[in-house]
């Protein structure tokens, strides 16, 4: 297993594919990590296994107090590496590493190789199985006192993908800590807030009822909550869906927007989103 990091800019107020706006309160950075291992399964298939990972981070915020806290608040939250621990670089090491463990086929699966049949006939089986993970972490939202990430996952066997998602992450600049939904509305209003979301669902297939959204694809409707898989907009708030958490498939990753209008009368009085 070798793991390479590449620096792709650096310095205050860098950010990938942009420059700065002036609203933009956090200076970005982005840096290129990958990692790779290869091994053999119990049934004889020769396995390779890589992740890239381009990660946009944090760079400068303030003074380097603040900017130390949000790189530690970054690793803990989006690296699942506890930010105290490590410095950002080898956060981000472990992240590759524990990435590459935890996703990859086990070296003892036993799944029939690629050109083998079920039943047992050789069809000119291949033996060596490539898997790879491209991860993509870029910030979406800048201002305001938010920022937010998109953590994009690709994941490709044999070079075809078999599965993409896209996860985003919000953070409250002054308190320093992740946005979850409890942190924006009353709780007593989220049901409330998921009736909203199904009839803006239905509103966006320009159907009338859920049985008409089941018939669309929707099979898991009762599974739709307020998620903290969410995104801000200059507009509003954006709820992001799995492929088969909500619909079959082929119907991809399904969202759902909410304009700040709608949403106001479920906002706690002291929400973040004041600033909005």
């Amino acid at each position: 297993m070798g793991l390479i990091i590449t620096l792709l800019s650096s310095g205050c107020g860098n950010i990938a594919k942009k420059a700065l706006h002036p609203q933009d309160t956090v200076g970005i950075a982005s840096t290129q990590v990958s990692d790779n291992s290869s091994f053999k399964k119990s049934n004889g298939e020769q396995c390779k296994v890589s992740i890239n990972a381009n990660i946009a981070y944090p760079k400068a915020y303030k003074d380097s107090a603040d900017t130390r806290k949000l790189q530690q608040l970054f690793t803990t939250v989006l690296l699942d590496v506890p930010g105290d621990s490590v410095g950002l670089q080898d956060a981000m090491h472990e992240y590759a590493a524990a990435y590459l463990d935890q996703n990859a086929p086990t070296a003892d699966d036993d799944d029939v190789p690629s050109g083998e049949a079920e039943g047992g006939d050789d069809y000119d089986a291949v033996s060596v199985v490539s898997y790879n993970a491209t991860i993509n972490i870029t910030p979406i939202f800048n201002k305001d006192g938010i920022l937010t990430f998109c953590k994009e996952e690709i994941i490709k066997k044999n070079n075809r993908v078999t599965l993409k998602t896209h996860h985003y992450y919000n953070i409250d600049l002054e308190a320093m800590a992740q946005i979850a939904v409890n942190r924006i509305f009353k709780s007593s209003s989220l049901n409330d807030v998921c009736q909203l979301m199904k009839d803006k669902l239905m509103s966006q297939n320009n159907v009338k009822s859920e049985d008409e959204l089941n018939d669309l694809g929707y099979y898991n409707l009762p599974n739709l909550s307020v998620t903290n898989n969410f995104f801000f907009t200059d507009k509003g708030i954006t709820w992001s869906f799995e492929p088969n958490e909500l619909a079959i498939n082929a119907i991809g990753e399904p969202q759902i927007s909410l304009d700040f209008s709608s949403l106001k009368p479920y906002f706690l009085e002291n929400s973040i989103i004041n600033n909005l």
